[in-house]
């Protein structure tokens, strides 16, 4: 709400990355043990490409909160998980958000700046 009564356009932070639901058959191949979301395409210029995230990552985490194999994640703010992008979109603009992800079968972690 503040960024809406401060600023004449909306702002939302676009990670410029297009998700899917990992099965544990994807995740075996991948050599990821833990749940997350499989990045299908990364735009090139976008947040998520800066940070060095890359196609074919498995993103598992988002500032320390665990994402299911559909992308939701548990918040305080509601009993119901909440799909990353709503979680995302809900930050202030200028917030870093630190990203778990599983690449070659080796956890990595990559700060974004929303």
């Amino acid at each position: 709400m503040d960024d809406l009564a401060n600023n004449t356009i909306l702002r939302c932070p676009l990670w410029g990355i297009f998700i899917t639901p990992s099965s544990a058959s994807t995740r075996k191949f991948l050599n990821c043990p833990v749940e997350g979301v499989y990045l299908a395409e990364v735009l090139q210029n976008a947040l998520a490409a800066e940070a060095g995230i890359k196609r074919g990552d498995i993103i598992t985490a988002v500032d320390g909160r665990k994402l299911d194999d559909a992308g939701f994640l548990k918040v305080e703010w509601t009993d119901d998980k909440v799909f990353l992008v709503d979680y995302i979109n809900r930050l202030p603009i200028c917030t870093d958000v630190t990203v778990t992800y599983y690449r070659d079968g080796v956890e990595n972690k990559t700060k974004i700046t929303l």
